[in-house]
């Protein structure tokens, strides 16, 4: 039946969590789980979105503008929580989460560095569309397990200019947008793609992408590797990639997420494992923690606890935590 409707395949995707309405999200108790579950809806406006760009439908500007209001809103009364969502994956639906991530990470960097208000939430828009030249890729050069081959590589390097064409034919008057899509991948040194013109000066809001593009990317689930640890991603941000940034913005996102960002799991040397759910600001090698024994865990500051050291970094997965629900739950 499948063959006779001349269809290539059927994707299944999890719905009934997001099709939750707002006003029943509003009544949940818990500021975590609503969050959670705002976050998810989110996630499927952005699925709906690239799903009608690569069926030849239009943007729906007013949509995306509701999740930039979103996100713009959740980064200024609830950061850490904003940043918590972040941690939360599916391979499955990739550019929607890094889409939405480097929304979350670019408006909360950007509140950081001193954009004023009233740009705030335009910064969240074209976070979101930063990579809307990929909507058009074939899933299998988004999926592919191995390394691209030559055309499919110029292909996906093409995505930045492709974003810029999607932009200006359908939101000519988001000027903005248009310029982190293209700027994106250059880098503050200039050496990404697409080349441009020596001197060339990204625009600040391409700058905080650049930073929030990186992370998200190397922490993510990908079909050809592993993700890294959180902590692994900001040390090499600190490090052998600190080329691609702007230095200043660089050790300001550091210091937002902190050495240990929320969302990674560690062992600690009274045996307990906890979960990062805060930041410390005096002091980015102590994170706030809750510990994932007992219900519920334990909140844990340990900047305040001397006696309490931190072992090791654990991977989630192995781990057997739950990050869902643990980011989730309040």
């Amino acid at each position: 039946r499948v063959k006779d409707l001349g269809l290539d395949h059927i994707e299944v995707k999890r719905m009934a969590r997001r099709q939750m309405k707002k006003k029943a999200v509003k009544k949940l108790a818990g500021g975590r789980e609503a969050l959670y579950l705002r976050y998810e809806r989110a996630i499927a406006d952005l699925s709906t979105l690239f799903d009608d760009l690569r069926s030849g439908r239009s943007l729906n500007p007013a949509k995306t503008k509701a999740v930039a209001a979103w996100v713009a809103a959740a980064t200024d009364t609830d950061r850490d929580n904003a940043l918590a969502l972040t941690a939360v994956r599916n391979r499955d639906e990739y550019l929607c989460h890094h889409s939405l991530n480097v929304a979350i990470f670019s408006t909360a960097l950007g509140r950081v560095a001193g954009v004023e208000e009233a740009d705030i939430e335009g910064l969240a828009f074209a976070a979101l569309l930063h990579d809307v030249g990929k909507a058009t890729l074939p899933s299998e050069i988004l999926r592919k397990p191995g390394a691209l081959s030559s055309d499919e590589w110029a292909l996906m390097s093409d995505h930045p200019a492709n974003g810029v064409r999607i932009i200006i034919g359908q939101l000519d008057e988001e000027a903005t947008a248009m310029v982190v899509a293209f700027e994106h991948h250059l880098g503050a040194d200039l050496s990404g793609y697409p080349q441009v013109a020596d001197g060339w000066r990204p625009h600040l809001f391409s700058r905080l992408v650049q930073v929030a593009d990186v992370y998200d990317g190397m922490t993510a689930d990908r079909s050809y590797r592993r993700p890294k640890l959180r902590s692994e991603a900001v040390a090499l941000i600190m490090g052998d990639l600190a080329h691609l940034f702007e230095p200043a913005l660089a050790r300001l996102f550091v210091k937002m997420l902190g050495i240990y960002p929320i969302g990674s799991v560690l062992r600690l040397d009274n045996g307990e494992t906890a979960l990062v759910r805060g930041v410390d600001p005096g002091n980015l090698k102590r994170p706030i923690v809750k510990t994932l024994a007992g219900s519920p865990g334990r909140l844990i500051r340990l900047a305040d606890e001397p006696s309490i050291g931190i072992v090791e970094l654990v991977d989630a997965t192995i781990a057997g935590v739950n990050l869902s629900h643990a980011l989730s739950s309040d």
